[in-house]
């Protein structure tokens, strides 16, 4: 019975266009403690839901379920990052990976794909907090060297010679660390 119960709220979450229905769904879901991450993930990528409503979703699920905090707050800035036709899905999606670095601050992987945010274009403010994020979250981290490597690729981009350097050595510093 609670497979079935299962298979529909997937169903409902895969094709569903109805934001009530998904709503429902997602109730259902949460009173039959159905605790598996790559469930609530199709729901969160259905282009159905409204910015407002993925943020809601994506809120309540993690009140009820905090183990999953820092894996659906990564996967949800990767949808915002998706719909980045909009800058304020930049913010939203920078905004995610802060949240998921902050669940796991000792995980690079946020800081890094925050800088995939990064517009070499247009100065928008994103940018400044995006190197901020970077700047507080490299401390933390137990990865350094890939957050060096990136601030390295960063500063070359932007031709800061120096800089790329000082970040490539401290990259190939921490390498060696971390065996």
């Amino acid at each position: 019975m609670e497979e079935n119960i299962r298979d529909y709220i997937e169903s409902v979450f895969r094709t569903s266009d109805s934001s009530g229905e998904l709503f429902d769904a997602l109730k259902l879901s949460i009173n039959y403690k159905i605790e598996d991450v790559s469930h609530y993930k199709i729901l969160l990528a259905n282009p159905t839901l409204s910015k407002d409503e993925l943020i809601m979703f994506t809120e309540k699920i993690c009140e009820d379920f905090k183990y999953c905090e820092y894996e659906l707050y990564l996967w949800v800035a990767q949808v915002f990052e998706s719909r980045t036709c909009d800058y304020g899905y930049t913010e939203d999606s920078l905004y995610y990976y802060q949240k998921a670095f902050l669940s796991k601050p000792e995980e690079h992987t946020p800081l890094i794909c925050a800088f995939n945010l990064f517009n070499y274009d247009f100065e928008i403010p994103a940018n400044k907090n995006i190197l901020s994020l970077i700047n507080i979250g490299v401390e933390t981290v137990t990865k350094k060297s890939s957050v060096y490597k990136k601030l390295s690729d960063h500063f070359k981009k932007v031709g800061s010679k120096e800089l790329m350097v000082k970040y490539e050595k401290l990259a190939q510093q921490e390498q060696r660390r971390e065996g």
